[in-house]
């Protein structure tokens, strides 16, 4: 009988790790196959400045958006993470980027595809996808300005684990599927104290605190629970005067200190007066 029982069950788990092994390779496949599909999406061909204001405006669009989060502060990539399990994730050099045009430039960060039509991985296209016309090419402008900075990196590479999160929509490898390519670009939003100004300057919240600004399970596992950035949240019981000291500090006013990784207030800091009151002043219309 105990023969039979423990035969029962060596034939079970060998099942049992044959349809997880059968299961992690569909899921494995599929992730191969979307990092090399070929996107043909006809970026919009914009004008690049070159007047020092525009390459201010740029450097302060590189800050405010996270670029050097993922980047580098000097913009010539880093590694970001790397864990046996999530995998080797690496940005890529953006001060060596001679061969892209101004088009592929708008591709990369508007619609998050690489120069050779496939998609950029981890890459946040779908927070970028909503900059105006005019932050963009400033953006481009500063980034293209800047000396090429040699960055010796080890190859991106997607571990089993990230590849099962992103099949069970708990990360998302490739953003250029979540995104409308059909998009029209703003021109411009006006930097002023105003709800369509906030909102815009919100669309950098939208990838932790999700697109309704009411947070819940981080993407990262083991991170922790994304604050509801809404009226029916801590966040949106918070004073004007409490929420720039966050942003700016990244202290909460019961005294408790966020670390960088939990909250990027590292680059909240660099947002000026005009752009936390017109955030803040979003923020309390949801």
């Amino acid at each position: 009988m105990i023969k039979k029982i423990l035969k029962i069950t060596g034939i079970s788990l060998g099942l049992l790790v044959g349809v997880l092994v059968l299961a992690y390779g569909i899921i494995a496949f599929n992730v191969y196959k979307r990092g090399n599909k070929v996107y043909a999406v006809d970026a919009k061909n914009i004008s690049i400045p070159q007047d020092s204001s525009s390459l201010k405006l740029g450097e302060h669009v590189s800050m405010i958006k996270g670029c050097r989060d993922c980047h580098g502060e000097k913009l010539n990539g880093k590694v970001f993470f790397e864990d046996p399990l999530l995998g080797t994730l690496t940005s890529a050099n953006l001060t060596a980027l001679d061969n892209y045009t101004n088009q592929d430039w708008v591709r990369a960060i508007r619609h998050g595809i690489r120069k050779n039509g496939t998609p950029l991985t981890i890459m946040p296209s779908n927070e970028y996808a909503t900059l105006t016309e005019k932050d963009l090419a400033a953006l481009i402008a500063y980034c293209k300005s800047l000396p090429n900075e040699p960055n010796n990196l080890p190859p991106l590479s997607i571990g089993p684990l990230a590849k099962v999160l992103d099949a069970f929509g708990k990360v998302t490898l490739y953003p250029v599927e979540t995104i409308d390519h059909s998009q029209e670009m703003s021109a411009e939003v006006k930097p002023e104290v105003s709800v369509e100004f906030g909102k815009y300057m919100a669309q950098t919240c939208a990838g932790c605190h999700k697109p309704n600004f009411k947070g819940g399970d981080n993407a990262i596992p083991g991170g922790i629970h994304v604050p509801d950035l809404t009226k029916t949240g801590a966040v949106g019981k918070w004073t004007e005067a409490q929420f720039t000291s966050v942003l700016r500090t990244g202290k909460r006013p019961n005294g408790t200190q966020m670390k960088p990784e939990d909250m990027p207030w590292q680059m909240t800091k660099e947002y000026s007066e005009v752009e936390i009151k017109a955030l803040y002043k979003f923020l309390n219309t949801l």
